[in-house]
């Protein structure tokens, strides 16, 4: 294919995301098969990612989610975090479940799974979702660093390393500088908690009970 070839298929791409009228992943499959048809990758180098170690463990943590949902456990979790009646301590409650999990799943996959339960919280404390979404997304992020399958991004590294290097990274080998950073983090969490915005409420945000 052609650097001209290349821009219109590039542009092809943006253009449909940036309408969001067609799936992500569809948009995906539709450029791989675009790509293949006009033999800039074979069919093998298509069909190579799918058997990424990346894209397993990715897939396999969402399923991992998922199960955690049906078991209920989420359920009577919020309900300890609406017995509190304090609004820091549900907070620093809920970064901390949602830095457990994030540790085992991924990061994007934990926020969402804990999103829910942060806008219905707040409400019930009458308390600005900004001061639950916040330290939810950044304790996520933290936990990420501590294995190396809490974050998609340590997966395609360690990849990456392999091909390198030949050796495999272990699932808890970033754990020591991953439980300093984290611990930083958090600190940073409960310390300016009190300076998150606190100008949207509940009720502007479009959550219902």
């Amino acid at each position: 294919m052609t650097p001209a070839g290349w821009l219109v298929v590039a542009t092809l791409v943006l253009v449909v995301l940036l309408s969001s009228r067609v799936r992500y992943d569809l948009l995906g499959l539709g450029a791989l098969i675009i790509l293949v048809a006009a033999r800039v990758i074979t069919p093998s180098q298509a069909l190579a990612g799918f058997s990424s170690s990346a894209v397993i463990v990715i897939a396999s943590a969402l399923v991992l989610g998922h199960a955690l949902v049906n078991t209920g456990i989420f359920s009577r979790f919020e309900g300890l975090l609406s017995a509190s009646r304090q609004p820091f301590l549900s907070m620093m409650l809920l970064a901390l479940g949602a830095f457990l999990t994030s540790a085992f799943v991924s990061d994007v996959a934990t926020v969402a799974l804990f999103m829910p339960i942060a806008l219905r919280v707040s409400k019930k404390m009458n308390s600005s979702p900004s001061k639950f979404l916040i330290p939810l997304s950044f304790a996520s992020i933290l936990a990420g660093r501590l294995t190396l399958i809490g974050s998609s991004v340590n997966l395609v590294v360690a990849q990456f390393a392999y091909q390198a290097t030949g050796k495999y990274m272990g699932i808890f080998e970033l754990t020591p500088l991953g439980i300093l950073l984290s611990a930083a983090g958090l600190s940073v969490i409960a310390l300016a908690w009190l300076l998150l915005p606190d100008n949207v409420m509940p009720s502007e945000a479009g959550v219902e009970a």
